[in-house]
């Protein structure tokens, strides 16, 4: 709980997302780095290649769907 109480703080109640918006945009773009390289790598051997459809490749971010959050962060002294 202690946890929890110190995201709302942090957060506004949810209103002031921009950091975690941040990671999650840079979390994202891992993936669809990820998912390029990979194609690039088996075009260039020339072994198993499977290039997917353009709609099965992930791309903008309107792709994905946040299920949940998980925050790992170190509990901090209530503020008095």
């Amino acid at each position: 709980q202690e946890l929890e109480d110190a995201f709302d703080r942090e957060t506004e109640n949810g209103r002031k997302m921009r950091k975690y918006e941040t990671l999650l945009d840079a979390a994202l773009h891992s993936i669809t780095g990820v998912f390029a390289r990979t194609e690039r790598r088996q075009i260039s051997r020339m072994r198993g290649i499977r290039i997917g459809k353009e709609s099965e490749k992930p791309g903008e971010t309107a792709a994905f769907e946040l299920i949940t959050w998980l925050v790992i962060a170190e509990p901090t002294p209530p503020t008095r």
